[in-house]
């Protein structure tokens, strides 16, 4: 009877890691690949026109961790208080179906302002986005910060431009 019992038991362990070894092989791993991460962080001025805050170009390879800072901190003139200020960028670009990826983005804003005539004033403000979503490749998509601020987010395929080079057009002669 413990034979028996000790023949289905091994039976069942192997089933198990076979099925799972065979759902592994099923979900591919994605491949990376270069891709280029424009950014443009935008704020509305007035009669319709607009400011450019920030406008990085990132060249990276997917599924990897971007971390872009402009500025740094500052501190307070009352106290040992450190305040980030410019613009901080983290994200991580995934493929996603043909020509898509997911972007999980998130953005910081740091900002100071000293009141005219108000020199015991110091005001230091911060804006976050956190963000995932789909974008298509070569298509630029707007992302709301505040009302008045917004990013435009566009990934390229460096690959794309390859084909319009000088190089390449020597090569096809």
């Amino acid at each position: 009877m413990k034979t028996i019992l000790s023949r289905m038991f091994a039976t069942l362990v192997l089933l198990s890691t076979t099925s799972l070894a065979t759902a592994d092989e099923q979900r591919p791993t994605p491949q990376a690949e270069m891709v280029a991460l424009k950014i443009r962080v935008l704020e509305a001025m007035p009669e319709n026109a607009s400011k450019t805050l920030a406008e990085p170009t990132i060249m990276t390879l997917t599924c990897r961790e971007i971390r872009f800072v402009s500025g740094g901190e500052m501190k307070s003139k009352f106290d040992d208080t450190k305040h980030e200020l410019g613009t901080q960028i983290t994200a991580t670009i995934e493929p996603d179906k043909s020509d898509t990826y997911t972007v999980k983005l998130s953005v910081t804003l740091g900002n100071l302002k000293l009141p005219d005539g108000e020199p015991e004033t110091e005001l230091f403000t911060q804006q976050k986005l956190t963000a995932r979503t789909i974008v298509l490749a070569g298509k630029t998509k707007k992302i709301p910060v505040s009302p008045s601020r917004w990013c435009e987010i566009t990934i390229e395929k460096p690959t794309a431009n390859l084909a319009s080079t000088p190089d390449s057009e020597t090569k096809n002669r």
